[in-house]
C-alpha cells in the first residue's frame, strides 16, 4: 500500500477516539487469548520432552548393565569388570548420595538445626552528627522539608477523596489508556517467557537427539556380540 493509499484510508476512518481506543483493546485482548494458548501448548512440550529426556536415561542405564554382563562374559572380562564400577551400585550410590546432601538442605531450610548467633545490635549514632556552626541550618532545611511533606500528603488525600466521592470525574480514554498499558505490559512478559521456553526446548532436542544416536549405536553394538556369543 503506497502513501497516496494510507492517507486516503486514514481519511475514510471516522471512529472517534473511544472508538478506536476500544478496537484496540479488543485486538490486544485477542492477542493475549492467542499467547495464552501458545504457552500452554509449549508447557505440554516441555513435558513432553523432560519425559523423553528421562526414558533416554533410562535406556542408557540398561546399556551400561548389558555392556558389563557382556563384557563379565568375555575371557578374562570379569577381571576388567573388577577395576570398573558395577553400573547398578553407582546409579544407587549416586541416588543415596544425593538424597543424603539433599536432607540436610532440608533441615537448614527449616531452620531446625541453625544456630546461628544473634546478630549484634548496630551501633547508635554519634551525637553531633553537624558540625557546631551548621546546626541551626540542618534544623531549619528539617523543620522545610516536614512542612512540604505534609503539604504534599494533604493535596494527595484530598485529590484521591475528591475522585473517591465522583468517580465520574476520570475520564474514559484514560482509563482505556491504562488498560491499554496494562495489556501491552502482560504481552511483553508472556512473550519473554515464550521465547525462554523456546530456548530450553533448542537446548533439550539435541541433546537428546545425540543420546538417542549413541544409544542406538550401542545397541547395534551389543546385538552383535550378543549372536557372536550365542553362534
Amino acid at each position: 500500500m503506497s502513501y497516496g493509499d494510507k492517507a486516503s484510508a486514514l481519511k475514510k476512518d471516522t471512529r472517534t477516539e473511544a472508538e478506536l481506543l476500544a478496537s484496540t483493546v479488543k485486538s490486544l485482548a485477542e492477542a493475549d487469548d492467542t499467547t495464552d494458548r501458545v504457552l500452554t501448548t509449549l508447557h505440554g512440550q516441555t513435558e513432553q520432552l523432560h519425559r523423553i529426556k528421562a526414558d533416554a536415561d533410562a535406556i542408557h542405564h540398561n546399556l551400561d548393565q548389558s555392556e558389563w554382563l557382556l563384557r563379565s562374559l568375555k575371557p578374562w572380562g570379569w577381571v576388567r569388570n573388577i577395576f570398573r564400577k558395577d553400573p547398578v551400585s553407582s546409579a544407587s550410590a549416586s541416588a543415596s548420595s544425593a538424597s543424603a546432601s539433599s536432607a540436610p538442605a532440608a533441615l537448614a531450610s527449616d531452620g531446625k538445626d541453625s544456630k546461628a548467633p544473634a546478630q549484634p545490635a548496630p551501633p547508635a549514632p554519634a551525637p553531633g552528627g553537624y558540625p557546631e556552626g551548621s546546626r541551626g541550618a540542618a534544623r531549619l532545611l528539617a523543620d522545610d522539608a516536614a512542612r512540604r511533606a505534609a503539604r504534599n500528603s494533604t493535596a494527595a488525600a484530598a485529590a484521591q477523596s475528591q475522585q473517591q466521592q465522583r468517580p465520574d470525574l476520570r475520564d474514559p480514554n484514560e482509563k482505556a489508556y491504562e488498560q491499554i498499558d496494562n495489556m501491552l505490559e502482560g504481552l511483553l512478559v508472556k512473550s519473554q517467557q515464550i521465547n525462554r521456553t523456546l530456548g530450553h526446548h533448542n537446548e533439550l532436542l539435541p541433546e537428546t537427539a545425540d543420546s538417542v544416536d549413541r544409544d542406538q549405536a550401542r545397541i547395534t553394538k551389543q546385538k552383535a556380540e550378543i549372536k557372536k556369543r550365542i553362534g
